[in-house]
């Protein structure tokens, strides 16, 4: 019953979450392919309408990848996982919280400052590069112990950094990647995420089962998913991105006896 209790605030939180951006989304969408419905005219330097359904489905998949990180085998092997990528997927989904920048920016409407979206949306690119870093290295050998004080000091250390860097979100709500004044920046999640893939490849290495395997294979394709979406290249690895991201949550879908302690 504990356990139970323990999955409800997630799933309502991130639905809460998922339905909110979701709908933005959905409207934004909408309303760049259909402008004279809203009586305003599609923005020279928009994007078209299409191009938001990979950050639609971004969204999507980020609920699909928590829900079954919910019911997890209550086992040894699977502690950190169990503890670390409810979060983990909520954090994930807050990174798409850039689409009400968009929206405000299209509708003049919002109580909240763009500032104050990019702040969130930095948060949560680096506590997400964070925790997959983090989920790496305790089952490395980092004491298990120890889990609730590491993820709360990296969690102040991402919300410290991503309340000093400067941003000019209001001058670009529609493009993340010139939020930062310093672009170099955006290398940071990226390096993170090499390193974290290193961990995953080196404790398959060290034990070559196919439970390792599976976590090994997912956590890599996520992991390069979220680095293709983020830095949005083009249109080809921005779908590339999304692909890896969907094969990684799928493959990381609990699988009777690949969840099992062996």
């Amino acid at each position: 019953m504990k356990a139970n209790h323990r999955k409800i605030p997630f799933i309502i939180i991130h639905g809460l979450l998922v339905l909110g951006l979701s709908g933005i989304t959905v409207f934004i969408s909408i309303r760049q392919a259909i402008p004279t419905y809203f009586n305003t005219r599609p923005l020279e330097h928009a994007t078209p309408p299409f191009s938001m359904v990979p950050t639609l489905l971004h969204i999507i998949l980020s609920f699909v990848g928590m829900v079954p990180s919910l019911y997890l085998p209550d086992t040894s092997r699977n502690e950190i996982e169990r503890r670390l990528l409810p979060p983990l997927f909520i954090t994930i989904t807050a990174i798409d919280i850039s689409v009400v920048a968009t929206f405000m920016f299209l509708t003049g409407v919002g109580s909240i400052g763009f500032t104050a979206i990019g702040r969130i949306h930095l948060f949560s690119i680096l506590f997400s590069s964070t925790i997959l870093l983090l989920i790496g290295l305790f089952h490395i050998g980092i004491n298990t112990g120890k889990l609730l004080q590491f993820t709360l000091l990296s969690a102040s250390g991402c919300l410290l950094i991503a309340s000093l860097v400067p941003l000019s979100v209001a001058m670009y709500p529609m493009e993340t990647s010139k939020w930062y004044a310093d672009r170099q920046f955006l290398w940071v999640p990226a390096i993170m995420g090499i390193v974290s893939i290193i961990n995953y490849i080196s404790l398959y290495m060290r034990e070559q089962t196919q439970h390792n395997l599976f976590r090994s294979v997912s956590f890599t394709c996520i992991i390069m998913g979220n680095i293709l979406y983020l830095t949005k290249f083009n249109a080809f690895f921005l779908w590339l991105g999304i692909a890896l991201y969907g094969i990684g949550i799928f493959v990381g879908i609990p699988r009777g006896r690949f969840s099992q302690l062996e």
